[in-house]
C-alpha cells in the first residue's frame, strides 16, 4: 500500500473534479498496485481524509470512461459499488466485474470471488470462490493466492490441507502480499504443513514486521521473550511488545507486564 500513498498527498484536488487528476491517480494505481488502491479508499474514508462526495467524483469519471472498455477502470468502478463507497449496488458490481474479466482483468476474478464468498448479491458458493481464486492465482494475483491459502487453511469449500495452504501463502509472499508473509511464518512456527522451524518463522515475522504487521511484531516479542529461534533477550522482547501495544495488539500490555516481572526477578531488584 505504501506504493500508492501519494494518493493521500492532496485529496482536495479530487473534490475539484479535475480530469487530469483522476487520470493521474488511476494510472498511478494501475502501474503500481490495483488491489492496494482499493484498500486505500477504505483507509482514507475511515480516517476522514477523503469524503464520499470526493469518491463520487471518481464514480462519475469512471462511468464516463466505460465506453473505452478499459478493464482496469471498469474494475475500479465495480469496486466502488461492491464496497459501497458511494452506494451499495451488488448487481451493478457483478455486471462490471464480469465485463472486466472478459476484457482480461485478473483482479476482477479475485473480487468476484469475494462476492461469492460473502454472498454479496449472489448465492454464497465456495466451489465458485475456489474456481475464481485459482484462475486469478495462476495468473499471479497476490490477493487470490492469499485467499486461496486461507480456503485450504480453514477447510472452506475444500478439504483442510496445510501443505496446500502453505504453498499458496508462499506464492502470495513471493508476489508481495504482506498478510501471507505472516501466515507463512506462523506455519513454520507451529509446524503446520511443514516441519517446525523457528529460524524461518522469525525471518518471515521480521519481513512482515518491516511492513508494519502488528501480529508479526507481537510474535517477534514472544520469540525473544522465550528464546525461540534466537537468544532470549527480554529487552528486545519488551521493545517489540511495546510497539505492538502502540499498534493496538490486545495481548501486548499483559506481555509487557510479564517481561518486566521476569527482568526484575533476574536482576533481583525491588520492582
Amino acid at each position: 500500500m505504501a506504493k500508492i500513498s501519494a494518493f493521500k498527498s492532496n485529496p482536495e484536488r479530487a473534490a475539484k473534479g479535475s480530469s487530469k487528476y483522476m487520470e493521474d491517480v488511476l494510472e498511478f494505481a494501475i502501474e503500481n498496485d490495483k488491489h492496494a488502491f482499493v484498500h486505500l479508499l477504505d483507509e482514507l474514508l475511515n480516517s476522514n481524509e477523503i469524503t464520499r462526495e470526493q469518491i463520487r467524483v471518481f464514480e462519475v469519471y469512471l462511468e464516463s470512461k466505460l465506453q473505452e472498455n478499459n478493464p482496469d477502470y471498469i474494475y475500479f468502478l465495480a469496486n466502488l459499488y461492491h464496497r459501497a463507497y458511494v452506494e451499495e449496488r451488488y448487481d451493478r458490481a457483478k455486471e462490471l466485474y464480469l465485463k472486466a474479466i472478459d476484457l482480461g482483468s485478473v483482479e476482477a476474478l479475485t473480487d468476484l470471488g469475494i462476492m461469492y464468498y460473502y454472498g454479496h448479491g449472489v448465492r454464497k458458493n465456495l466451489k465458485k470462490v475456489r474456481e475464481l481464486y485459482l484462475k486469478a492465482a495462476e495468473k499471479d494475483d497476490r490477493e487470490a493466492a492469499h485467499n486461496l491459502g486461507l480456503l485450504y487453511y480453514n477447510g472452506e469449500g475444500v478439504e483442510k490441507d496445510f501443505v496446500e495452504a502453505k504453498k499458496w501463502f508462499e506464492r502470495a509472499t513471493e508476489l508481495g502480499n504482506p498478510m501471507s508473509i505472516f501466515n507463512a511464518g506462523r506455519m513454520y512456527f507451529y509446524g503446520e504443513g511443514t516441519e517446525k522451524n523457528y529460524t524461518l518463522a522469525k525471518e518471515y515475522y521480521e519481513r512482515a514486521a518491516e511492513l508494519g504487521d502488528p501480529s508479526a511484531i507481537y510474535e517477534l516479542g514472544a520469540m525473544y521473550a522465550n528464546g525461540e529461534g534466537c537468544t532470549q533477550d527480554c529487552q528486545k522482547a519488551l521493545e517489540y511488545f511495546q510497539l505492538a501495544k502502540d499498534l493496538g495488539v490486545e495481548d501486548a500490555p499483559k506481555a509487557i507486564k510479564a517481561v518486566k516481572a521476569e527482568m526484575c526477578a533476574r536482576s533481583k531488584q525491588s520492582c
